[in-house]
């Protein structure tokens, strides 16, 4: 016995099928809580007796038994039923000389450990978003994972991995949690009044955006999206062609539109079809560009609401590595890139 296991040595090699089936047997026998038999035979009766010993003994044996299970020659310590050592775990088996050696616990020691294994497992199961009893399918998963490169989006002093926006659904999306404040307003309500909120405040602000090209678009926005994904807000897919490897960001800017346009232009907007509105949504590609604003505005940095009225944006190439599930692909469907799997959509 030692401070941290119970070690047991075979000369012998077990696998680990034979592991169980012992562990399996052994707590099968703790559990009927058999009486442990101690007796002293004379030296003709232990002569009768098949019990277990490493050497020859002489002198007075001491011979343990539990009936229909083992009986050995022991000095030592033990319980007075098999029930009172409660549970049997066996935690490790490696290689030892020319067998195998156990470490092993028993009663409250085993529990203890096998709390914190629990525990541990239960942070890597949150960790990997894997159930209890599929974490270690999880890490293998992760072993196996293909690996890409992703750009960012720098924003100032933030960062985005793939949607920056700011103008209208910006306001509305940091608007929302406002609401949420409200007794008896829901997500769902405080969407609507984040909505009807910034309608009433007004659709469009002012804002000089000045792209990489040197070409300068100024006047009144309704909203302007720089992608290096496709999805953000839950819902919002205004490109479906956007990679986040290729060093572009691709920038839609909406024009001012009027109350009777917002539905459908913006409605449009969200579901990737913009080209149905050239006159009120452009696309830009560019590697970096700066957005003036005449007022001091929120820009959506991947949910994170940052205050600025100077946005200096650019992209950053190939500076995140990303893992994703061995087979899929992150690339667009229709993307040039000649990928074909199943899309990850962020």
């Amino acid at each position: 016995m030692g401070a941290d296991f119970v070690t047991i040595d075979f000369s012998g090699m077990l696998t680990q099928e034979d592991l169980s089936a012992v562990e399996a047997e052994a707590n099968e026998w703790v559990w009927k809580n058999v009486p442990i038999e101690i007796t002293y035979p004379d030296a003709e009766a232990l002569k009768t007796i098949p019990y277990r010993s490493k050497k020859e003994l002489t002198g007075q044996v001491r011979i343990v038994t539990i009936p229909g299970a083992d009986i050995c020659a022991c000095c030592g310590t033990h319980v007075s039923n098999t029930g009172e050592i409660g549970l049997l775990r066996i935690f490790s088996c490696v290689r030892f000389h020319d067998g195998v050696r156990l470490e092993l616990l028993c009663g409250r020691r085993a529990l203890r450990y096998l709390r914190a294994l629990t525990e541990q497992n239960r942070q890597v199961s949150g960790l990997l978003s894997a159930k209890p009893l599929e974490t270690a399918g999880a890490v293998q998963r992760l072993l196996d994972a293909e690996e890409a490169r992703f750009d960012l989006i720098r924003c100032n002093d933030s960062y985005a991995l793939n949607v920056l926006s700011i103008g209208f659904d910006a306001r509305v999306g940091t608007d929302i949690a406002r609401f949420k404040r409200l007794p008896l307003v829901t997500g769902k309500g405080a969407y609507v009044l984040s909505i009807l909120s910034n309608m009433v405040h007004g659709l469009s602000a002012d804002y000089t955006v000045t792209l990489d090209s040197g070409e300068v678009l100024s006047g009144q926005k309704t909203m302007i999206c720089i992608c290096n994904g496709r999805w953000y807000g839950g819902s919002f897919n205004p490109l479906q062609d956007s990679e986040p490897d290729d060093g572009i960001l691709d920038v839609l800017v909406v024009e001012k539109v009027s109350l009777l346009q917002v539905a459908s232009v913006i409605g449009d907007y969200q579901k990737a079809r913009y080209a149905e509105h050239p006159d009120l949504i452009r696309r830009y590609p560019c590697r970096s560009l700066r957005i003036e604003c005449a007022e001091r505005s929120v820009v959506n940095v991947d949910g994170e609401a940052v205050y600025t009225t100077d946005a200096k944006i650019e992209v950053v190439p190939h500076a995140i590595r990303f893992f994703y599930p061995k087979g899929l692909t992150y690339h667009a469907k229709n993307s040039q890139s000649g990928h074909n799997f199943a899309e990850i959509t962020p």
